[in-house]
């Protein structure tokens, strides 16, 4: 499965987006995902290749930062991942 990131201006402020081509996750399991360890049933063994901390990690993060963290996923098309940062917490030149 291919993965994008990519990091654009969204309604004034900046979001930081991941997509992927995987499985997706259905719709049961979006707010499961941000547990430690947790992995969807419709990855395959194959596909497993972490632990299940990465998504558990942002959002502990993201909570801490006070920036909202969603998922859009769509069965068997891909996730996308968003975090959104306010532009006023943005350092640019």
């Amino acid at each position: 499965a291919r993965v994008l990131i990519a990091a654009r201006r969204c309604q004034g402020n900046i979001c930081v987006e991941v997509r992927d081509q995987g499985p997706g996750i259905p719709p049961d399991a979006v707010d499961a995902v941000f547990e430690a360890f947790y992995q969807t049933s419709e990855a395959t063994h194959h596909d497993r290749k972490g632990v299940g901390l990465g998504l558990a990690i942002v959002k502990r993060l993201s909570d801490v930062l006070g920036y909202p963290v969603r998922i859009i996923s769509v069965p068997s098309r891909g996730s996308l991942v968003r975090l959104t940062i306010p532009s006023g917490d943005v350092i640019s030149n």
